[in-house]
């Protein structure tokens, strides 16, 4: 052999029995010979000890129609069993007894079957046009060649969704888990619950894959999953749940794969096959790759392009810490970049509004944008991450912070321009209210006066009645002051101000960091748009940004009395905080200083 050449034994039909050039699918039997399933050309069978023996399975005549196009095949160390799918059914050949034999009632029905695997659970999985077959290689009547099956249709991830599926890729990795290709749905991965219940999570276009149509699945060294698809190739972190993607662009032959077109060698190698050849992957270059600078690039308000120095941005977007708008403006857009040019596709874009919605959003890849309408007034901070497989989760993280001024009628001031005017309005009518009663009594008291005085003759005795009308008529005014008093302060107490009971709820749910705006509503009994204009109306806060308040000052409170000497982390998690630097930014925010010199001073 020269150097640098490769030996290679070549198998066709025209220099051996191989019965046909279309090589479908392989497996190896407990016997050291190569099952070698052909597209219209049935089965072969290579002798790997001399790799001079190809000989085609003798089948009975009954089968032999149906094992002319073979999609799958799989070896069943637990019976000694090879599983045939074929394009007209499943079917068994039993390597003790050299026969081929129907494992189960309707296995004929089965159509188009591609691709299969033997879990670590003892099941056989073979994909075919209508989902995919489950198989219990242990099952009770296997002796008598009789196996139970469940035949799932649907989609795995949503199987009252009443989608078929079609899975045609299998791989199990090292620590058991079981991914699968789907034809058109993307990737599956299964999730083994409580008395071994499966169920399925869905990884597509939308989370950064390729593309929906997987032909191949395969695990490398470092734990990635490689990802052969109809329009890419994907690799996969499944720590950190991300993708890298590759096309003909990144130096593929091809950015199409054949089925089953993914396969590890012992030596960790991996081959791709594609339409036009095959790939050899012997690791990547990840290292190597141009991680590129994450940045904010463009804001937009009610769809006008914002520049520095207008009432919404002091400095230019990219170098900016804050944006100001007001809960009038209709939309927000703010767009962003890696400035990784020309390796972009390569990873994908995530991102949340702190404040407005907590959990990472991923972008569909190609897209570097975030559209928001109507945000209620508050305080925010927008974040956006850029990741992929490559940097194994970890890419750059920015953030601005989203302050969103109230209308002027929410604002503090004109509540309190408000409160005053009431309060001064009350004192008028208040006063004009008794100068009124005084008046009526007055003239109440003077109508008997003067028909004393018509009625009288003895001036001595006139005297004396005047002087008893007057301490009557002093004695009911009093007792009709009290009286009023009375029902003014039983008013008092039977009108319990409406903060006071959206104080005693966050005081027992203040610790439950799921305890929000929706929960406060239901909780005091009004949609949230009635909550937010009450509370506003009362404090000039929004609802989220009046909870938040509440928690940092039982935070301040801790740190004052600080019983069991917690640490930050404590305190923050305490009160209902799940990220601890989020914490501090709205305690330094809120007082002025970071809770740990706030709690040393």
């Amino acid at each position: 052999m020269e150097r640098g050449k490769s030996s290679f034994t070549h198998f066709t039909t025209s220099n051996s029995a191989l019965s046909h050039n279309s090589v479908s699918t392989l497996a190896v039997d407990g016997k050291s010979r190569l099952w070698v399933g052909t597209w219209a050309g049935g089965l072969n069978l290579i002798d790997l000890k001399t790799h001079r023996t190809v000989s085609r399975l003798n089948v009975p005549q009954k089968y032999k129609s149906l094992l002319n196009f073979i999609g799958a095949l799989a070896y069943d160390k637990y019976n000694n069993i090879m599983w045939i799918g074929s394009n007209d059914g499943i079917f068994a050949y039993d390597l003790n007894t050299n026969t081929v034999f129907d494992p189960f009632n309707g296995n004929r029905d089965i159509r188009g079957a591609i691709g299969s695997i033997v879990d670590r659970y003892g099941y056989l999985w073979i994909g075919c046009v209508t989902g995919v077959v489950k198989i219990n290689l242990n099952s009770p009547g296997r002796r008598s060649h009789r196996f139970n099956y469940v035949h799932i249709t649907n989609k795995l991830d949503n199987p009252k969704s009443g989608i078929i599926d079609k899975l045609c890729a299998f791989c199990q990795t090292r620590n058991g888990t079981l991914w699968l290709g789907s034809n058109g749905y993307g990737l599956y991965k299964r999730i083994i619950g409580k008395n071994k219940h499966e169920t399925f999570k869905a990884y597509t276009l939308r989370d950064g894959l390729a593309n929906n149509s997987v032909k191949g699945i395969v695990e490398d060294n470092n734990g990635m999953l490689w990802i052969t698809t109809e329009n890419g190739l994907s690799q996969f972190n499944p720590k950190t749940e991300t993708f890298t993607n590759y096309s003909a662009n990144d130096g593929l032959l091809s950015s199409q794969f054949y089925w089953n077109s993914a396969v590890k060698s012992a030596d960790g190698i991996i081959y791709l096959g594609s339409d036009k050849g095959l790939t050899i992957l012997k690791g990547d270059n990840s290292d190597a790759l141009y991680k590129g600078h994450l940045r904010f690039t463009r804001l937009m308000v009610d769809n006008e392009e914002i520049y520095a120095g207008s009432r919404f941005l002091d400095e230019d977007i990219s170098i900016a810490h804050e944006i100001n708008i007001r809960e009038g403006d209709k939309s927000l857009s703010i767009d962003f970049s890696s400035l990784n040019y020309g390796n972009e596709n390569r990873g994908g874009y995530y991102y949340r509004m702190k404040g407005f919605e907590d959990d990472w959003i991923p972008l569909k890849p190609g897209e570097h944008s975030v559209r928001y309408t109507s945000l209620h007034s508050g305080s925010y901070q927008f974040e956006v991450k850029y990741s992929s497989a490559v940097t194994n989760g970890t890419g750059d993280i920015i953030s601005i912070d989203v302050n969103v001024a109230p209308y002027f009628w929410k604002s503090w001031w004109f509540v309190s321009i408000l409160l005053l005017v009431l309060t001064v309005l009350g004192k008028y009518l208040y006063e004009w209210r008794i100068t009124e009663l005084r008046r009526r009594e007055a003239e109440k008291l003077m109508r008997p006066i003067e028909e004393a005085i018509r009625e009288s003759d003895e001036p001595n005795k006139l005297q004396s009645r005047i002087e008893d009308i007057l301490n009557n008529q002093r004695k009911f005014s009093e007792s009709k002051i009290k009286s009023f008093e009375a029902d003014k302060e039983e008013l008092k107490q039977n009108n319990k101000p409406f903060i006071d009971d959206v104080i005693a709820i966050l005081e027992k749910n203040y610790m439950n960091s799921e305890f929000g705006v929706g929960e406060l509503a239901d909780e005091i009994g009004m949609s949230r748009a009635v909550l937010s204009r009450k509370l506003c109306a009362d404090t000039g806060l929004p609802t989220s940004q009046f909870i938040r308040n509440y928690r940092l000052g039982i935070a301040k409170d801790i740190l004052i009395k600080n019983p069991g000497n917690r640490n930050i982390t404590e305190i923050a998690y305490k009160v209902g905080f799940n990220d601890p630097k989020y914490f501090t930014r709205c305690f330094t925010r809120q007082y002025g200083s970071s809770p740990t010199t706030y709690k040393s001073e």
